[in-house]
């Protein structure tokens, strides 16, 4: 990647973009952001989505992963970030736990997002009923789980799932 003068680079990626290579502004509408809305990133590794979600849709973001280098460089990433982007706030929010053991409050959640990371908890039922709780009734969760596109035994393990809480009912 080229340098630009005068901005902060964040790994591969320059602060002013904050971009996550596999979210685009069309997913996000899908996911039907408003600036306001509170977002659980299940499985946020290194911050690319939440922070391109905050600062496109002014949305707060809650960012968990498992894996404390991950969130020490999305932790990082947002520290340069800021403070490349003086006057735009970025509301995000990383948090080291695994997902099973958290606690949120009921109806905390406007969308809850996940890339990657589902198919790495074995236990999804339980996994599923606690998202279910934390979400707003008229919420969206959106899950995706990709596979390595050599053949269609990970079918199983694709979830693409738009639904909103009455869906789940």
């Amino acid at each position: 990647m080229e340098r630009d003068k005068g901005a902060e680079e964040l790994g591969e990626y320059k602060a002013e973009e904050a971009v996550d290579p596999y979210i685009s502004p069309e997913f996000c509408q899908r996911l039907g952001l408003r600036p306001g809305h509170k977002v659980l990133d299940v499985g946020c590794g290194s911050g690319g989505s939440p922070f391109f979600m905050s600062r496109l849709y002014g949305v707060h973001v809650h960012g968990v992963d498992l894996s404390s280098n991950m969130i020490d460089l999305a932790v990082q990433r947002q520290t340069h970030l800021r403070r490349a982007l003086r006057k735009r706030v970025i509301s995000v929010h990383f948090e080291l736990r695994d997902i099973l053991d958290a606690d949120y409050d009921a109806s905390s959640y406007d969308v809850i997002y996940s890339r990657n990371s589902i198919f790495h908890i074995e236990k999804k039922e339980e996994l599923f009923a606690k998202l279910y709780v934390s979400l707003q009734d008229e919420g969206v969760v959106k899950c995706e789980n990709g596979t390595n596109g050599e053949s269609n035994s990970d079918q199983d393990y694709i979830l693409e799932w738009p639904h909103t809480i009455s869906d789940l009912r």
